[in-house]
Formats: C-alpha cells, structure tokens, sequence
C-alpha cells in the first residue's frame, strides 16, 4: 500500500494474484486479496482481508474453488464461485446465492442497497442487483460498453452506454461513448485516457527506440461529467514522490509450461477506499475457471 502524498510504502502481501479485480474494495476501509493455493486449475482460494487504514492483512481464510471478482460489504464478503454469486462465511465457507446471467466480472457492494454486478451475455453486458435473496436486472449495454465503478460513500456507478431499467438506490448512471480508464470517488471526473508518452510514439513509431526525455510523460484526458468539458494534460510523473521502498518478490510455486503459457495477465486496481492510497504489489497469475471474464480493459 502507498501513501500518494509522501511515497510511503507499507507491504501488505505477496503472492497475490494479478487480476483486474485485485484488489477490491468496498464502502469502507476494508479491503479483499486473493491467492490462489495449489497446482491444479481445481484449486483452493486464500481470501485476505485487509485494514487499508492500517495497511496489515486482519484475516485469512481458505475457500474451495476459484473465487473471483471478491467484494467486501457491509454484511460480509461477496465473489464469483463456479459462475455463482457466493457470501463468504468468517470461517471460509461459501453459501450460494443465485446464479447471475452470463458471465460476471464486476461485482462491488452498496453500503445498504446490496451488491451489484455487471456480466457479459452474448454481445451485450448485463447490469444486475442482488438484495433481499434475488437477483433484478438493472441495466443493459453493449458488451464493451458499460463498465461499474464504486463510489465514495458505498454508492456505484455504472458507465457507458448504459439503458437503465428503472431507477434503484446507491446506483448511478453516467453517459460514455468508450471504455473509460477511472473515475473520480464523486464521479465528478472521468479518466478517459492515461498512456504513457513513450507507448504513444510506439505505436506511430515501432521500430524507433524509446526517448530517454518521454519518461514520466503521462498523457491524461478527461471529463467533466457535470458540464461535459474536456481537457488533455500532459504530467511529468517524475515530480511525484518515490516509493520508500522496494516492492517485495512474489511467492513462486510450482508450475508446469502449459500452465504458464495459458496464463493471461490483467490490470489490479481498486476503487477509492482510501482516496490518499494506492496499491503496489508483486502479483503472480493465473487463467480464470470458474466461468468469470474480463471484457477488454480493467472494468472495476
């Protein structure tokens, strides 16, 4: 964990997997890991529940299966088990709850409203609420379209081209024609683009070697989502501070070619626990099997 500020660094975990929903968060300062345990593709789960206040691991539990997509709430903890949404019990035991439509990768708790989640079903995404035993459609998008953010104060958002199906609680809906890259903890401001100076002139220069100047340019557009401007900056990342120190190795375990070669790699990231906070860590992977995806960029 990394405080923006001074660059202090505090290690939390290793070994954690690299996943687009590592780590997750909730409405407060009580924040999810998973580790993966075992050889197998069949394997266990360890779910690490971390104080992001205080930057340590309070607990760690063991559930069977691959879970994803974790969500901390205040009535306890959520994931994506064999396709199902599932609470996980204090003691690691899951309890299945309903089954979402298509694939879920997005899930994020209200701070009372319940959890919502976003699947893929076919061409289209499908936003759906779970409260009081049952899941209730709350939005449809086009499969690359509508993504779900959570909000300061255990609101969610969800954005892109969103066809809501009535209004619900703690639930928001905020108009973009593309995947956004961030959103603000009050959804006043969309990150529309963050790419590094460098990555752009790769792309129009492929063969020509890397700038030494063009490091720490990062070019950044966004939103208004209020009145709709938008403006382009270019930062100089080298101004902010360094982090205090190194982030620690990942845990190796044993692994075969096949399985390395069907690892696929996705962006961490969290939503706003902690607006002050951020999180490094030294992450290994792994594919998914329990019926969750990612559809194109980081959706959470």
């Amino acid at each position: 964990m990394v405080e923006i500020a001074t660059g202090k660094a505090t290690h939390v975990a290793t070994g954690v997997e690299l996943a687009y929903f590592n780590p997750a968060c909730g409405p407060g300062d009580r924040a999810l890991l998973t580790r993966s345990v075992g050889d197998d593709f069949a394997l266990t789960t360890e779910l690490l529940t971390v104080d992001a206040a205080e930057g340590r691991v309070t607990k760690t539990r063991r559930v069977d299966g691959q879970l994803t997509t974790p969500a901390p709430a205040p009535d306890g903890d959520y994931g994506i088990l064999g396709g199902q949404l599932v609470r996980v019990e204090a003691t690691g035991k899951t309890t299945r709850l309903a089954r979402p439509q298509g694939q879920p990768f997005a899930v994020q708790a209200t701070a009372g409203s319940g959890i919502d989640l976003v699947s893929v079903d076919g061409e289209q995404a499908v936003a759906q609420r779970f409260r009081d035993g049952r899941l209730t459609v709350t939005a449809t998008g086009p499969r690359e379209r509508l993504q779900l953010f959570g909000q300061r104060g255990g609101r969610n958002a969800l954005v892109g081209q969103v066809s809501m199906r009535g209004s619900m609680p703690e639930l928001s809906v905020l108009p973009a024609v593309r995947q956004v890259r961030a959103l603000s903890a009050e959804g006043h401001l969309i990150a529309e683009e963050v790419v590094t100076q460098q990555s752009m002139r790769a792309v129009g220069q492929p063969l020509r070697p890397a700038d030494p100047a063009d490091a720490g340019d990062v070019r950044v557009a966004v939103r208004a989502t209020v009145s709709g401007q938008g403006a382009v900056h270019t930062l100089d990342t080298t101004l902010a501070p360094k982090l205090d120190v190194e982030a620690a190795p990942p845990r190796v375990r044993p692994t075969s070619a096949a399985r390395r070669a069907r690892s696929r790699a996705t962006t961490p990231g969290c939503s706003p626990c902690n607006p002050a906070r951020t999180w490094s860590s030294g992450l290994s992977t792994r594919p998914y099997t329990d019926g969750s995806t990612s559809p194109g960029r980081r959706t959470t």
